[in-house]
């Protein structure tokens, strides 16, 4: 099970829907070029043609700076949730490369089927869809 953070700070109720799918997505708010390929996930995710939960971390060891700079610049269809210093992934006990964007398909019961990055791999594309069809 995937926890998004301390229940006295926010729900997940409060944002997600528990009856659908969830991709979660971990980038790295401090790598510009990693913010310009949100665009190929929002369209990934729009191209789904069904609804999803999306949750999409973004890691900053400074969340000022990432809001007062570069949140404004940002575009993407879906809330983006400040994740400082990767408690997301110690909290879940997930080991993430430093990649650009660390991606993970949940079923309804908020348990990992997928573990990549389906904009990378056409072949991770395909196990995406279809573990969507099958979840």
């Amino acid at each position: 099970m995937i926890h998004v953070g301390d229940p006295k700070m926010m729900r997940s109720t409060d944002f997600l829907n528990p009856k659908l799918n969830t991709f979660a997505i971990i980038v790295d708010a401090e790598c510009e070029k990693c913010i310009e390929k949100l665009a190929k996930v929002d369209t990934f995710i729009q191209s789904l043609n069904r609804e999803i939960n999306v949750l999409v971390f973004m890691n900053t060891s400074n969340p000022e700076y990432f809001l007062r700079y570069i949140y404004k610049d940002i575009v993407f269809s879906y809330p983006l949730i400040l994740n400082k210093n990767y408690e997301y992934e110690k909290l879940n006990k997930i080991t993430a490369d430093k990649q650009f964007l660390y991606a993970l398909l949940l079923n309804s019961k908020q348990e990992i089927v997928v573990v990549g990055n389906p904009t990378y791999s056409h072949e991770l594309e395909k196990l995406y869809r279809k573990k969507l069809n099958e979840i």
